[in-house]
C-alpha cells in the first residue's frame, strides 16, 4: 500500500532544518511521487486507521460514512475515538470507544495528526496540560489530560490493536465477533451492516503499521517548520496550515479532507455544536447516542437496521403466545415474554426475642465466727455462746 499521495518536488532544504530531517523529507516526497491518488481511491469508505501515540488511541476523522457507522449527531466534527489502549494514557484519562473529540485547546480539529502535532509541539514548549472538548453520547464533555514527553516517545505495541477495548455497533456484547465488513478494490474499509472492530483490523492490519511509522516521522519534522509554527500560534477557531508549504505531505487526508473543510466551516456545524439542546429518551430514536428521529432516517436506520434498532411507526401485534408478528409477512419472530406481575419481594423482618432480665441478689454479709480459745489445761474449752466448759 502507497504511504503517500503526490506531493511537490523534492524540496530545498529550509533554513533552520537539520541535514537528517531534509533527507527523510526528500525519501518521504520522492515515494509520494510514485503513489496513486487517495482522493480518486474511494467514495464513502471507511478513512485508514490512526494510532494515537499521545492518547494510545485508535482515531478516525469523522466524515459522512464514519458519522452514520458510529451513529454521531450533528454536533459531531473532528475525530472519533474507535479503541483505547487498556491501561493506556486515554483509558486513564476517561476517553471512551465512540467518542468524539472537537477541539483541542480551544481549536477545532480536522484530522487525527493534528491532535498529535499540537501535543507534541506543546511539550516541545514546556507544556503538559491539554484540554479536550468534544461529545459523548451527543451529550458534550471536556477532557484535561496530564502529558509528558516521555507518554509520547514511549512505543505502541501495534501487534496488539486488535486487542484493545473497542467500538462495536452491537455493543459490547459484540466483542470479537465478526460482521460483513470487507475491504474493497480501492483499498478502503466498508463496514457493511455495521462496525465491528475484529473486521476492521483485519482489513487494515499493515495499514496500523505503516500509518502509525510515518506519523512519528510528520510530526517531528512538520512541527518546526515557519508555516506550523505560525498557524498554531494564531488565534484561528480551525487548526490549519498548508502541508505543502511546509515540505511535508500528510497524504491519508487527501480524499476525506475537504468533506471535513465545507462542515467545520459552516455555519450548521457551530450553531450544532455551540447548542445546548439535549435529546432524551423519549425523543430520540437512540437513547444511547442521542441521535433523532430525523437523523436516523435521513442515515437509513429506520428502515431495515440489522442490529435490531426499531421504527417506532411500525405496528407490533402481540397475541400472548410469546410470539410477535414483525409485519413482514415473514413467520413469526421469537419475542421473550415479560411478566408485567412481578413484585419485589418484602424483606422478612428478623424477630429479636428479648432477653430475660438478670436477678441481682445482693450479697449476705459473713457473720463474724470466733474460734474457741484452749488454754491447755485438759479437754476444757469455750462452747459457741461463749461459756468456759472444762
Amino acid at each position: 500500500m502507497p504511504l503517500l499521495t503526490p506531493a511537490l518536488p523534492p524540496p530545498a532544504r529550509p533554513s533552520g532544518l537539520s541535514l537528517r530531517g531534509f533527507i527523510v523529507a526528500s525519501v518521504l516526497t520522492l515515494v509520494a511521487a510514485f503513489a496513486p491518488a487517495g482522493a480518486a481511491l474511494a467514495e464513502k469508505g471507511l478513512p485508514k486507521p490512526y494510532v494515537s501515540p499521545s492518547l494510545d488511541a485508535v482515531l478516525l476523522p469523522i466524515t459522512a460514512e464514519v458519522r452514520k457507522e458510529f451513529k454521531l449527531g450533528k454536533k459531531a466534527a473532528g475525530v472519533v475515538v474507535v479503541s483505547v489502549d487498556p491501561g493506556g494514557i486515554g483509558e486513564l484519562y476517561g476517553l471512551e470507544p465512540g467518542e468524539v473529540i472537537t477541539e483541542l485547546n480551544d481549536k477545532v480539529i480536522r484530522r487525527p495528526v493534528d491532535i498529535d502535532s499540537m501535543i507534541r509541539y506543546g511539550l516541545n514548549d514546556d507544556n503538559n496540560y491539554f484540554f479536550f472538548d468534544g461529545t459523548w453520547k451527543n451529550r458534550k464533555k471536556k477532557t484535561i489530560v496530564y502529558l509528558t514527553s516521555d507518554d509520547y516517545t514511549k512505543p505502541v505495541a501495534i501487534e496488539d490493536v486488535s486487542k484493545w477495548r473497542a467500538y462495536n455497533t452491537g455493543g459490547t456484547k459484540s466483542k470479537g465477533k465478526r460482521g460483513k465488513g470487507y475491504r474493497g478494490d480501492d483499498g478502503y474499509y466498508y463496514a457493511g451492516g455495521g462496525f465491528y472492530y475484529y473486521d476492521f483490523c483485519d482489513s487494515y492490519y499493515d495499514d496500523f503499521y505503516e500509518v502509525y511509522d510515518y506519523t512519528l516521522v510528520y510530526v517531528d519534522q512538520v512541527i518546526i517548520t515557519e508555516v506550523y509554527i505560525t498557524s498554531i500560534s494564531s488565534d484561528d477557531a480551525v487548526f490549519w496550515y498548508d502541508d505543502s508549504a511546509t515540505g511535508y505531505d500528510w497524504g491519508y487526508d487527501d480524499y476525506y479532507i475537504s468533506e471535513v473543510d465545507e462542515y467545520v466551516y459552516s455555519d450548521e456545524f457551530y450553531a450544532e455544536y455551540e447548542s445546548t439542546e439535549v435529546y432524551y429518551e423519549d425523543q430520540a430514536y437512540d437513547p444511547e447516542t442521542g441521535l433523532s428521529f430525523e437523523e436516523a432516517e435521513a442515515y437509513g436506520y429506520m428502515e431495515a437496521d440489522p442490529e435490531g434498532y426499531v421504527d417506532e411507526a411500525s405496528e407490533y401485534v402481540d397475541d400472548g403466545s410469546g410470539y410477535v408478528e414483525d409485519g413482514s409477512g415473514n413467520d413469526e419472530q421469537e419475542y421473550p415474554a415479560y411478566d408485567e406481575t412481578y413484585e419485589e419481594p418484602v424483606a422478612e423482618e428478623y424477630y429479636e426475642a428479648p432477653v430475660a432480665e438478670e436477678y441481682y441478689e445482693e450479697p449476705v454479709a459473713e457473720e463474724y465466727h470466733e474460734e474457741p480459745v484452749y488454754d491447755g489445761g485438759g479437754e476444757c474449752y469455750y462452747d459457741e455462746e461463749g461459756s468456759y466448759i472444762c
